[in-house]
């Protein structure tokens, strides 16, 4: 349910939460820490600048930065600028208030609901509450991909 570029945007915005240096970064220097493509990278920070989750400034000390209220948006809206919110249909029925679905259908709702819900009330912020690449204890996450580069 989640694409390549709205996990590449929560890897942007999981290493925006948590560096250590302050002002913008440039979207070389991102792919650098990153281990991906800048000209992707500047596709998929596009979409969070179009979004108001970024802020983009040119010049020498430009770069990419979260804005200032971005920590409390939810990743639902990560997802809907980066992807737009996944459909809800799962078979060909006619749903009415009286149409009995599927079981595949009831389950498919049931999980559409589930990621809109936590996705809804997770946000931005939440990202950075456990440093990138270290789990609940501490240990590094070797196989974690917000981890690595690629």
């Amino acid at each position: 349910m989640i694409t390549k570029t709205t996990e590449a945007a929560f890897r942007i915005l999981a290493h925006l939460l948590t560096r250590t240096e302050t002002g913008p970064i440039s979207v070389q220097s991102l792919a650098e820490e990153l281990g991906g493509s800048p000209t992707y990278l500047a596709k998929v920070a596009n979409h969070l600048v179009r979004g108001g989750i970024l802020a983009s400034k040119r010049g020498m000390q430009g770069g990419l930065d979260l804005t200032r209220t971005a920590r409390a948006v939810p990743l639902l809206k990560v997802v809907e600028v980066c992807q737009g919110l996944p459909a809800a249909a799962y078979c060909d029925s006619k749903i009415t208030s009286k149409t009995r679905v599927c079981a595949y259908h009831q389950v498919m709702s049931d999980l559409h609901n589930a990621f809109i819900e936590i996705l809804g009330t997770k946000t931005i912020g939440d990202l950075g509450k456990c440093p990138v690449g270290t789990g609940h204890n501490g240990a590094l996450l070797e196989g974690c991909r917000m981890n690595h580069t690629d």
